[in-house]
Formats: structure tokens, sequence, C-alpha cells
């Protein structure tokens, strides 16, 4: 899914605030947080962690 888009889809969205160059794409009970080079059209993967710890500061 990320490869075909990784701007849009049902389990992505993308972060606010601080975060905002960021996206999360739902994985189950899993977070995937990512950053896209647009230059090079390249997802770089950030994080991957549980939905209980992904948004626990």
């Amino acid at each position: 899914m990320l490869r075909r888009e990784p701007h849009f889809g049902p389990n992505i969205k993308r972060l606010k605030g601080e975060f905002s160059d960021f996206y999360r794409y739902r994985i189950g009970d899993y977070r995937l947080f990512y950053t896209i080079e647009e230059t090079d059209v390249v997802v770089v993967v950030a994080d991957l962690r549980s939905r209980q710890e992904a948004y626990r500061t």
C-alpha cells in the first residue's frame, strides 16, 4: 500500500502539530510512523510501536 500511494489510504493519516511532516500507517494493533522524502519519493520509516505505546509521551 505504501509503495503505491504513501500519502493517502484507509489506514494512513497525517499527524498534526509538531509532527505534521510524519504519517501514521495502522497495521492491526501496531502503528508505523514514517515521513516521505518528496524529491526522491522515498518512504523513511521512523518508528514502529504497539498502539498502546504509540501516542504516549
